[in-house]
């Protein structure tokens, strides 16, 4: 996706479905210029958290409502609104979503739960 004047590819954007970009035979547009409600940065091995937490940062400082800075590893997830940064949150911490997706909200706990179940 492109906006602000930069292309970037967060590891996952959400879009409520009123504000997907689309074309003009309404279907999804192949590039989205249009900030995302939600952009997600999740940490690998290798990778700077200090620049992933820039990055969220300026998501949220040109129109993203949201950001999200997750790291499996710690169990840590810091959210990004404009004008707030949360600090990292853990465990039984509550991640309001409320304000993007009405009524969505869930425990660092459950953020991560994914990552620790029995696929087999």
């Amino acid at each position: 996706m492109t906006f602000a004047g930069i292309s970037t590819v967060p590891d996952l954007v959400v879009y409520r479905r009123e504000r997907v970009p689309r074309d003009d035979d309404g279907q999804v547009a192949e590039d989205f210029a249009v900030p995302p409600d939600i952009a997600v940065e999740i940490i690998s091995r290798g990778q700077s958290r200090t620049k992933l937490l820039e990055r969220c940062r300026w998501y949220v400082e040109h129109g993203v409502p949201l950001a999200i800075f997750a790291d499996p590893l710690y169990r840590v997830v810091r959210l990004f609104r404009p004008g707030s940064d949360y600090g990292d949150l853990r465990g039984s911490e509550l991640l309001d979503l409320g304000d993007v997706l009405p009524g969505f909200v869930l425990t660092v706990d459950d953020f991560f739960a994914p990552l620790a179940a029995d696929w087999a």
